[in-house]
């Protein structure tokens, strides 16, 4: 594993305290976020790593009304036209793309420090290994891909428990490919679900591709799951799972070996693992006509159906298990929020905690931004917005069209104030309504200057500033200094 630079200031959950985080561009590019590069994170002293004195608090116990993980994965965002939530199919047309918002991946860093902080997936900043103490970088690649997972995760999680409808999870899954292959030698069959997506390479190596990630029996099936792809390139990275009705045999084996074009690595670690010996496995390949045409072999592909949910969470559940590489068991060590688990790398402990509930995996979509955040465990009113500055941003806004409208009504429309007062303030008394009304009225420059250029044409029996005094509105409020001395000289208040 080699030795943790931070071993004296790592929490249980695999977190590094970080003094500060700043955004690194790329040498020579403007500093925005198309050049950015990655992440510059500072840790704190082990002097000042406890825990009320981190910037970074530990993981606090299960129960709270969010799953971190979600949080990432709404670092990201899908552009395409995908179907309406009222059974429509996805158009042929959705054109899937997957975007990352590197000002969001800034902000979780900001909030929740490095994902890693260990070599070789964070740097010193010139490149090397981790120095206790110093600065060091981790890759915006890195951390992208890590939104991505986490997305994928989310989205199919979704997909199995049902919140997320059949006619809109394939469009939102992108790149699921579903399709049966046909063993002609024995006449049986199992389905294939493969999804891609494009990592950073060193987050594939992180996740250790190519390999097998584990044999599930569920609901009379039996599903074999692998994370495929070249770790030493930044490239398409694909998650597939094989499931089956029976324990796989060796005809099946050479169709499912090559179905996925499985690395010869990943095929002694499955054979390995199943029991399969080679000789089994391969005679007779080339002489009996058996290995299949790739036409054939991927010619039957077809839709997500309800039948297929359970194979969704199988998935899910193979995503999990292939992030918890940095996980392990310290039976002499207990946390509230771990157990006996403890984490060499905080990314592990998202994927740990998301995997706690779930069953329980509920999202939903701000109404102001449209970011998903998730409300398992949430109780009391609904929750309408992902943060407190969606909110109080919605509320502003929501304030900011009562006013205008009202404003709009009573100067472009000639309506009076108690006409506004019922119209904007329906749920309020009279007096307050009325209240109200008056001082988003009196308060408006724009009211201000209407009246002084009625005043200026018409004289003091201007028709604005004789309706403004006949609704109630304290006129002088409107006035100007210059109007204020005019008015006292013809002794009016």
């Amino acid at each position: 594993m080699g030795r943790d630079a931070f071993a004296q200031i790592r929490k249980t959950d695999g977190s590094v305290p970080a003094a500060a985080v700043q955004p690194i561009y790329a040498e020579g590019g403007p500093s925005d976020s198309f050049h950015m590069r990655g992440l510059r994170f500072s840790p704190v002293a082990p002097t000042g790593a406890g825990r009320d004195g981190s910037p970074f608090v530990e993981a606090t116990a299960r129960g709270r009304a969010a799953m971190t993980l979600v949080d990432l994965s709404a670092c990201t965002t899908v552009r395409g036209r995908l179907p309406s939530q009222r059974g429509e199919e996805a158009p042929a047309d959705a054109g899937y793309q997957l975007r990352v918002s590197v000002e969001r991946l800034v902000e979780f860093a900001l909030e929740h420090g490095p994902l890693c902080a260990r070599f070789p997936y964070a740097r010193s900043l010139d490149g090397g290994e981790l120095v206790e103490g110093e600065e060091f970088e981790e890759s915006m690649g890195f951390w992208a891909s890590a939104a991505i997972m986490a997305d994928l995760a989310v989205t199919a999680q979704r997909c199995a428990n049902g919140s997320l409808p059949l006619a809109a999870a394939q469009a939102a899954l992108g790149n699921l490919v579903l399709w049966r292959v046909d063993n002609p030698r024995t006449g049986s069959s199992f389905d294939l679900f493969v999804i891609s997506r494009t990592l950073d390479g060193a987050y594939a190596s992180w996740l250790g591709v190519p390999r097998f990630i584990r044999r599930e029996e569920v609901e009379g099936r039996i599903n074999y799951a692998f994370i495929l792809g070249d770790a030493d390139l930044d490239g398409v990275v694909e998650v597939a799972l094989a499931s089956f009705e029976h324990e796989i045999t060796a005809s099946d084996y050479r169709l499912l070996s090559q179905a996925l074009d499985l690395a010869p690595s990943v095929d002694r670690e499955v054979r390995e693992v199943l029991s399969l010996e080679a000789a089994e496995v391969y005679s007779g390949v080339e002489s009996d006509g058996y290995r299949l045409d790739d036409e054939k072999l991927r010619g039957c592909a077809g839709k997500l159906e309800k039948a297929d949910l359970p194979r969704m969470a199988s998935m899910v559940r193979a995503l999990v298990t292939a992030h918890l590489g940095d996980a392990y068991v310290d039976v002499f060590s207990v946390s509230g929020a771990t157990g006996h688990f403890s984490f060499r790398s905080y990314l592990s402990w998202l994927w740990y905690d998301f995997s706690c509930d779930l069953g329980a995996v509920r999202i939903k979509y701000c109404a102001r931004c449209g970011r998903p955040f998730s409300v398992v465990g949430h109780r009391g009113p609904e929750k309408n917005y992902c943060s407190a500055v969606c909110r109080d941003a919605a509320h502003n806004e929501r304030m900011a069209t009562r006013r205008d409208g009202l404003r709009h009504g009573f100067l472009d429309e000639g309506k009076t104030v108690e006409e506004l007062a019922r119209e904007f303030y329906p749920s309020e008394t009279s007096h307050e309504a009325t209240r109200r009304t008056i001082a988003l009225l009196q308060g408006w420059p724009k009211l201000k200057r209407a009246v002084e250029d009625d005043i200026e044409e018409h004289g003091w029996h201007a028709p604005l500033f004789v309706r403004c005094h006949a609704e109630g509105i304290d006129v002088l409020k409107l006035l100007n200094a210059k109007r204020h001395k005019q008015l006292k000289e013809r002794g009016g208040r």
